[in-house]
């Protein structure tokens, strides 16, 4: 390999490394933004229908989970929602 191949290589190596870069600060600026939402939501939803939609979450995350492999779930990031349904203030977890 040539040292101008090899430089090429290096430069589309760092240019991929950039776009995986911003494409994650991408999700997780879309993340943030959706937490937000949500939480915002959830304060204006009593606790009784909170309740009542964590069931509802509940049953429909099962069969969601049936179809996507152990190893590409996140479970700890799955229970989340669930337990932001269920806190006495959501937007104060």
């Amino acid at each position: 390999m040539t040292e101008s191949n090899l430089e090429a290589r290096v430069a589309r190596l760092e240019n991929a490394v950039q776009s995986l870069h911003n494409s994650n600060l991408t999700l997780m600026n879309r993340e943030l933004v959706q937490r937000a939402l949500l939480y915002t939501l959830l304060e204006h939803i009593p606790a009784e229908q909170r309740k009542a939609m964590s069931e509802t979450y509940d049953k429909y995350m099962v069969g969601i989970l049936e179809q996507v492999p152990p190893q590409f779930q996140k479970r700890e990031i799955l229970q989340e929602i669930e337990e932001m349904l269920l806190q006495e203030s959501p937007g104060a977890g």
